[in-house]
């Protein structure tokens, strides 16, 4: 039973592959002439490549090339892993709204930007007047 599976299988695999690549095929016509004799005409045809089917053949031949979802991995010097520093934002995670305000209009104050925080939680009466 296996080997039936396999021999259809191998078919398909075959047909997918011609399909993919192109090929050529004569066919042959029997034609009548004016004169009741008949005659054989062969022609040629090529069938061009597939590209949806080279696309299904190389999709599950080399998926890890050919997969429309490339998964990528980085890695730190000589492979080694590469370290994220969380530590700010784990702290900034564990403050109130009210504390991260404050926060930010202090930051802010520093590069004289203090009239952007209006409406964000600075208020319009303390800015800080420019020249």
């Amino acid at each position: 039973m296996k080997s039936g599976k396999d021999d259809a299988d191998a078919t398909v695999e075959n047909a997918l592959f011609r399909r993919a690549c192109g090929y050529e095929v004569e066919e042959i016509e029997t034609v009548v002439a004016k004169d009741g004799k008949a005659r054989v005409r062969k022609t040629k045809k090529t069938i061009a490549p597939d590209v949806i089917a080279q696309i299904f053949y190389l999709k599950n031949r080399a998926p890890e090339r050919w997969r429309d979802k490339q998964i990528r991995e980085f890695s730190g010097v000589d492979g080694a892993d590469i370290k994220i520093r969380l530590e700010r934002e784990k702290e900034l995670s564990e403050k109130s709204t009210e504390e991260l305000h404050k926060i930010l209009e202090n930051r802010m104050s520093r590069l004289g930007r203090i009239d952007d925080l209006v409406g964000v939680g600075g208020s319009s009466d303390n800015k800080p007047e420019r020249n």
